[in-house]
């Protein structure tokens, strides 16, 4: 594991913006429809490690399509829909999680997922079993999202949704909100891991506990293979941009509109190699019993790879956020070996 100090991090505190606490005011009108049933509560798995120093497992991956993502996509459609009732076309781009996630919910409408051509075919069957189109034939999750925006523009009845919408952003954070409501809350000294794919998890995370005046310190958690953020934070760094065990995380740049806000969020970034992501594999199914795919386990690796950078904390958060892995990749990451 290699860390990246963020060096263009500023000392004022987040602010929060006023189209996410908009947002926020229609996703709780949307979340409180009978439809929101299909969002399952999240579990906190806590760990005491010292007296004084605790270890939060978010896990919430027993959502129906094995992954946070179905909060935001939930939000998202019901927020085009509230908005225009015309609608009959969705378009999204997803390197998976998401488009999983927006088919399960969009019942009723068309939905064209486009997808990078390394989309691992699990989850382009699970799409298609919910009654989506899957498009995968793009290089990069970067040319889908284009394609996505430009087929959606060619008719009033279609919309794009995109994953890092302040809509999205709103369905997202009551992830976190669903732990607080469940009793456990982050205390002083606290340091949260996130997986950062293009920002749809770590910045509504930190705008939700920011409206309840709570201030953790966030590291984002990459592979390496696809590490784009520490270029943002000061660093020169070159990405090979090969295949990962963490698709869900494999994108090349990120979302431009969320630039300033991870390098306002977060400390710095833990870039994970291959072999870490897979004995985080491992070590969350033998030591938490929590069937994770590469994506989601990402921010379990640093607990193993580098305890240094967490003894400053006395509160540490590791949300694990999808399952959605091959039996047989799976099953290989259990039985490996260093």
């Amino acid at each position: 594991m290699r860390y990246y100090v963020n060096h263009k991090k500023s000392d004022e505190k987040i602010k929060i913006p006023k189209e996410f606490i908009e947002a926020s005011s229609l996703s709780r009108s949307i979340f409180s429809k009978p439809e929101s049933s299909l969002i399952s509560p999240p579990r906190a798995i806590i760990k005491n490690l010292s007296l004084s120093k605790r270890l939060v497992i978010v896990d919430d991956t027993a959502q129906q399509v094995g992954a946070f993502k179905i909060r935001g996509a939930f939000a998202g459609v019901f927020s085009e829909i509230y908005r225009n009732r015309c609608i009959s076309k969705i378009h999204v781009a997803s390197s998976g999680s998401f488009g999983m996630s927006v088919s399960k919910v969009a019942t009723g409408l068309e939905v064209f997922v486009h997808m990078p051509k390394t989309t691992p075919c699990l989850k382009q069957v699970k799409i298609r079993k919910n009654g989506a189109s899957v498009l995968a034939n793009y290089n990069s999750y970067e040319q889908a999202k284009a394609a996505a925006i430009a087929c959606a523009s060619k008719s009033q009845a279609s919309t794009f949704i995109d994953g890092v919408s302040w809509d999205v952003f709103a369905g997202n954070a009551t992830l976190i909100q669903d732990v607080i409501n469940q009793g456990t809350v982050p205390r002083d000294r606290c340091l949260m891991l996130i997986p950062l794919g293009i920002g749809s998890l770590l910045i509504p995370t930190a705008l939700q506990l920011a409206q309840h005046k709570i201030f953790p310190e966030f590291i984002a958690i990459e592979p390496e293979t696809f590490a784009k953020t520490p270029s943002y934070m000061g660093h020169s760094i070159h990405a090979p941009y090969s295949e990962t065990i963490a698709d869900g995380a494999a994108v090349k740049e990120l979302p431009y509109f969320t630039i300033p806000m991870i390098v306002n969020i977060c400390s710095g970034v833990s870039l994970i190699s291959e072999e870490e992501i897979t004995f985080s594999i491992q070590k969350l199914w033998t030591e938490q019993g929590i069937k994770a795919e590469g994506a989601g386990a990402l921010a379990y690796s640093v607990i193993s790879s580098n305890p240094s950078i967490l003894s400053d904390f006395d509160d540490i958060w590791v949300f694990v956020t999808g399952n959605n892995i091959h039996s047989d990749i799976f099953d290989s990451c259990l039985n490996y070996k260093q």
